[in-house]
């Protein structure tokens, strides 16, 4: 046997996938080769063991950075560039990273423009103007505007403006014409609004306006005519007679006027004239149509403008109206209506009279007729009848020839009779308000009364005289009275009720007597109220029926003693009689008690405020022990009834309300204010807004003041980029006087930002800003 022992090793070969990453400028090796791009490389080598080994390389080369910067900021502000912060005008070249860990170089070429602070002492006058930036400034103050310079830094003026006053006067003047008026060496003499610049000490206008009116010196010349009578005015003097006058007046602006007057008298003329018309015609005189007779006056204006006056007598001439009554007898004739008329009717007949005027007559003509009448006669023995021209008593024929009343012939023929005639007499009785026919009528009087009869055939009087004896009817009349629940006797009963009641009796002549009597009950009178109750200070309507006249004592404490509803307002228990006067004059009186309750004195006691959060007591003091508690709060909420004390922790300030109601119902009440004081009063907290360190001991310091918290435990203050130049914990000790790093700040506005406790340990926060003047 050959034994063979292999040790065999068998080697690997590499297959190695790189991903690297190098900076722009730097180099990867793999092997003896050297990459310096972006890109996948390949690489074959050997292993010590003489075994391939492939590397596939994936190589990133990042850039590396130049940055070149040109920058600007303003004083106080900073560039930063990483992590430096560049804060003056210079070249600064940082290296950086990028994000790949490449070199990154930044050169900053930084410029640093100044923050200007400009004071100005400036002054102008009133009506102009000082511009700051973009604000004007018209009144006298010390100004700080912000501004911002060509390179956006901030620039604050300081104004210190002064404004001068211009001075204005306004002089009213008046003159006349030929004279001047002066106003230093400035002379005008015409009409119109002059305005004069002098300066002040301040170089100010002051401005003198003269409103000048020259008022004119007047000329005038008059050629007037007046009417001869009239009289013409030319300032206080009349002229009446014509010729040329000169007149030296003053106007009403207190200059001369001279006026000229030719004056000329016109003449005024008057005619008569005498006027006739008729009656019932017109004629115009006097401005109107007249129809009675008169002296009218009528003013005409003439040509020349002067009145001419006519007198006008005017005569009214009658116009005669006649009627003409005429009668003639039947077969008689009369001239009217221009002819012989023998019939009734009416005629007319138109004449003139001497005037001219109508002359009118009317005619009535009656025509009567002749009469021849034959009568027959029958008369009574003892009467007459006229006939045949006297009063005929004896039977005959007896013939009359008259006038009618037409006053024509009327022929009468009486056949007269005479008749016998017969008397008798009777006495009659009868009452008093009854009646019987006597006399032709029904008679109620005593007396004698005559009754003509026809007692025969021949138609003849039978005379009856009659005695009427009027007999009296007795009527009594009384009235009586009692009072209700009384009884009075009448016509044998006794009455207890009102009424008329009548008895009707016989005289001796048998005639009626009547009684009446009228009794009156009267109610008895029965007042009735009722006793009241009213608490101390008040006042109750009382009431008493039965009666309308009545009468209240005492008097204390009513408002009338004679009304049946007096006001009662008594300041203790008081008892009243009421009294009227009853039936048949009886006194009828009753007592009303008014009670007057005491009101229980009532206050709420407690501590006047209390932090909110926190609880208080409010405690009830009472002057009645049984008077019943109310409590409730503003808004009309029932808190507790019989309550002494409540316990109340209200949120905001409240009012509570407690009324004391007495057994009697008598009440008061008493409110208290609760003032709920928040834990926190950042109110409380003086924080100044502006600073001025310039050593004048006056606002040199941020000085912080405060009450109602526990403390202010932090102070910073930070410029208008956010930056923090500030910061404290004792804003009583270390007190910010506007610098930064030792050095003075510029003028601005800077945030503050405060940390503190209140009285309830809750943190509190508080931001603004402050301004620093210089």
């Amino acid at each position: 046997d050959s034994t063979v022992i292999l040790d065999l090793t068998v080697h690997p070969i590499y297959a190695i996938n790189l991903v690297e990453e190098i900076c722009e400028g730097d180099t990867y090796q793999v092997g003896d080769s050297l990459y310096t791009t972006s890109e996948v490389f390949v690489t074959n080598l050997t292993t010590i063991n003489g075994c391939d080994s492939i590397i596939t390389l994936n190589l990133t080369v990042h850039p590396t950075y130049a940055i070149d910067l040109v920058e600007e900021i303003c004083d106080l502000e900073s560039y930063p560039v990483g992590d430096s912060l560049y804060t003056e005008t210079g070249v600064y070249v940082t290296n950086l990273q990028t994000v790949e860990g490449c070199d990154s170089i930044v050169t900053l070429d930084l410029t640093v423009h100044p923050i200007y602070t400009t004071n100005l002492v400036e002054e102008i006058c009133d009506e102009e103007s000082f511009p700051v930036g973009d604000s004007l400034y018209t009144e006298t103050g010390i100004y700080t505007t912000l501004l911002s310079t060509i390179n956006g830094c901030d620039s604050t003026v300081i104004l210190d403006l002064t404004v001068h006053p211009i001075y204005q006067d306004t002089i009213v003047a008046e003159i006349c014409d030929g004279d001047v008026y002066q106003d230093g060496v400035s002379v005008f003499t015409t009409t119109g609004i002059y305005t004069i610049n002098y300066p002040t000490q301040n170089n100010c206008d002051s401005l003198v306006i003269i409103d000048l009116t020259v008022h004119p010196v007047y000329n005038v010349n008059l050629v007037e005519s007046i009417c001869d009578g009239e009289s013409y005015q030319v300032g206080d003097s009349l002229y009446t007679v014509g010729g040329n006058y000169t007149n030296v007046l003053t106007s009403a602006e207190g200059c001369d006027s001279i006026v000229n007057l030719e004056l000329t008298i016109i003449d005024v003329f008057t005619f008569n004239l005498n006027a006739f018309i008729c009656e019932g015609e017109t004629y115009f005189a006097g401005g109107d149509d007249q129809t009675e007779p008169g002296i009218y006056s009528d003013t005409l204006i003439g040509g020349n403008g002067c009145p001419q006056y006519i007198i006008t007598t005017l005569y009214v001439n009658p116009v005669y109206q006649d009627t003409m009554n005429v009668v003639i007898c039947e077969g008689d004739q009369y001239l009217a209506g221009g002819d012989f008329q023998t019939v009734t009717g009416v005629y007319v007949d138109s004449l003139l009279t001497i005037n001219n005027c109508d002359s009118i007559i009317v005619t009535n003509l009656l025509v009567n007729p002749t009469h021849q009448d034959t009568s027959e006669v029958f008369i009574c023995d003892g009467e007459s009848y006229y006939a045949a021209g006297a009063d005929q008593t004896e039977s005959g024929t007896y013939i009359d020839t008259l006038t009618n009343s037409y006053n024509c012939d009327s022929v009468i023929v009486t056949v007269l009779e005479v008749m016998q005639v017969f008397y008798g007499s009777s006495v009659v009785n009868i009452c008093e308000g009854e009646s019987i026919e006597l006399g032709g009528g029904l008679q109620s009087e005593s007396g004698f009364y005559i009754d003509t009869l026809i007692s025969n055939a021949n138609g003849c009087d039978s005379i009856v005289v009659s005695e009427l004896i009027v007999n009296p009817v007795y009527e009594m009349t009384y009235e009586e009275t009692i009072c209700d629940g009384d009884s009075i006797l009448i016509n044998g009963v006794y009455q207890t009720e009102e009424g008329i009641y009548t008895d009707n009796l016989t005289t001796n002549t048998g005639c009626d007597s009547l009684v009446t009597v009228t009794l009156n009950v009267l109610p008895t009178i029965e007042l009735l109220s009722a006793d009241e109750s009213i608490c101390l200070g008040e006042s109750i309507d009382l009431f008493v029926s039965g009666s309308d006249s009545v009468t209240w004592a005492p008097a204390i404490g009513l408002s009338c003693t004679d009304c049946i509803d007096p006001v009662a307002s008594p300041s203790e228990t008081t008892t009243y009689t009421v009294t009227t006067i009853g039936c048949q004059g009886a006194i009828v009186e009753i007592e009303v008690t008014v009670y007057v309750n005491t009101i229980p004195e009532v206050a709420i006691i407690s501590e006047e405020s209390v932090i909110k959060g926190d609880s208080v007591t409010l405690f009830a003091e009472v002057s009645d022990p049984d008077a019943t508690l109310v409590w409730t709060n503003d808004q009309g909420v029932e808190i507790c009834v019989g309550c002494t004390e409540i316990t109340v922790s209200p949120e905001s300030t409240t009012a509570y309300n407690l009324e004391a109601y007495s057994e009697a119902g008598c009440s008061n009440s008493d409110q208290f204010v609760l003032r709920v004081e928040d834990a926190c009063i950042y109110s409380n907290l003086e924080i100044p807004n502006i600073v001025s360190p310039n050593g004048d001991g006056a606002n040199d310091e941020f000085l912080i003041k405060y009450e109602g918290v526990n403390d202010v435990s932090l102070l910073r203050i930070y410029n208008r980029w956010g930056e923090l130049i500030f910061e404290t914990n004792d804003i009583t000790g270390d007190l910010w006087d506007g610098t930064f790093r030792g050095q003075a700040l510029s003028p601005g506005v800077y945030v503050y930002y405060l940390e503190g406790t209140c009285l309830n340990d809750k943190p509190f926060t508080v931001t603004g800003n402050v301004t620093i003047l210089k």
